[in-house]
């Protein structure tokens, strides 16, 4: 019973340093790598189940995961 007791109280701590990224996070992630920005300078938009749009820069880029990762530059 003591032991559980211990368990509860630590296990707010333990779970703290725990990292779940969002989906707009992943997404700065995976966008990064496709249109060569750093994820924190690439702001996420019209997120759907499998397509986004992501900017930096002053530029567009139209994203998808289907059917597997990538980003097309907005057409001028």
């Amino acid at each position: 019973e003591t032991q559980m007791k211990a368990l509860y109280l630590l296990l707010p701590v333990l779970l703290t340093g725990c990292s779940v990224m969002s989906i707009t996070e992943e997404r700065q992630v995976v966008s990064s790598g496709h249109i060569g920005c750093s994820p924190k300078e690439i702001a996420i938009s019209d997120n759907e189940s499998y397509t986004w749009t992501a900017s930096c820069k002053g530029k567009v880029f139209y994203c998808t995961v289907a059917p597997s990762a990538s980003c097309q530059e907005q057409a001028k």
